[in-house]
This record gives C-alpha cells, sequence and structure tokens, in this order.
C-alpha cells in the first residue's frame, strides 16, 4: 500500500480478536495482542517517503488528523483505537450461539 501511495490507510486496533473474544469469552487472554505504536508503520514500510502518522483515539482527533491529511498529499496513516469490546449486538449473541455449538456452552 505505502508503495503504491495510496492516500490514507486506516488501522483498526482494538487490542486483539473481538471476534474471538465474542466466542471464546470477553477477557481471555488468548485474544489479547501486542501493544504496537501501529501509527508508525510507516517508517518501516516506507522509511524514504515523507508521510503523516496519526494515533487516535476520539471524534476530535479523528477531525485532526483529517485536517491535516486535507492540508497535504502526504501518504497518511491512522490508526484508530476502539474499546476491544466495542462490536455489535449481533456479533455478541452469534458468539453464544458458536460457544454453545463448538463447545456446549454459553459464556
Amino acid at each position: 500500500m505505502a508503495r503504491q501511495d495510496l492516500p490514507i490507510i486506516f488501522v483498526v486496533n482494538n487490542k486483539g480478536y473481538t471476534v474471538e473474544r465474542a466466542i471464546h469469552g470477553k477477557n481471555s487472554e488468548y485474544n489479547d495482542i501486542a501493544e504496537w505504536d501501529y501509527s508508525k508503520l510507516l517508517s518501516v514500510f516506507a522509511p524514504k517517503k515523507d508521510v503523516n502518522n496519526f494515533s487516535v483515539h476520539n471524534f476530535s482527533e479523528l477531525e485532526q488528523a483529517f485536517e491535516s491529511v486535507k492540508s497535504g498529499k502526504k501518504l497518511s496513516l491512522i490508526e484508530l483505537h476502539f474499546d476491544p469490546l466495542d462490536a455489535p449486538e449481533f456479533l455478541w449473541k452469534t458468539g453464544e450461539v458458536l460457544a454453545e455449538y463448538d463447545y456446549g456452552r454459553t459464556l
């Protein structure tokens, strides 16, 4: 993506596997992933390019990132932080059904 100069790359950071949390338990350590600074990925994959990196935790920060992106033509990466349990109710209900089907129990 960096080589193709796509204008904005979004990385969703919800600290793990929310789908698996719905099936295997919301707080199971199995579903947690290492906490990296994903907003710095472009410095790894495109070290010679002039880029924008953003780490966004709320709508105000997202608006600021978009304003910065609009003002220039740089490749940009926006890391979006979400709560690990931020998912639609449908996912939690589906997770219960799958846990029952797979393991004979609900969580």
